[in-house]
């Protein structure tokens, strides 16, 4: 029964991601009129800094907290992360890991990051 127990606990572990537990998955830098750090955790809205939401965007950076996940954060104008789905003016705006910068004006008021479906699947 140990064993069992045991073995249970360690696929739980080979399976899980850094989400499962709550943790932070990607941090995620906005530079405006300064470079803002936020740590990100999954489906979890977060809000810039209002001091900084009105500020056209210059550079996005995104990097997964653990090596070996993949990671993709949504950025939406609205503070609370809503987006009016509206095709001819888009509020949204998706972005894997990696930096990007933006010529065009491009203002944020919050984001949610998540890990895209890895494939993995219990037998």
């Amino acid at each position: 029964m140990r064993l069992f127990s045991l073995l249970a606990a360690a696929t739980t572990a080979l399976f899980a991601s850094p989400s499962f537990a709550g943790s932070p998955i990607a941090g995620v830098e906005i530079d405006t009129i300064r470079p803002d750090r936020y740590l990100a955790k999954s489906h979890e809205c977060v809000t810039v800094d209002p001091t900084v939401r009105f500020q056209p965007v210059r550079h996005i950076g995104i990097r997964p907290i653990s090596s070996g996940i993949g990671v993709e954060c949504t950025f939406y104008r609205d503070p609370h992360c809503h987006s009016d789905n509206d095709p001819d003016h888009p509020d949204s705006y998706t972005l894997h890991e990696g930096s990007y910068s933006f010529k065009r004006r491009f203002l944020v008021g919050g984001f949610k990051c998540v890990e895209p479906d890895s494939g993995h699947e219990f037998l």
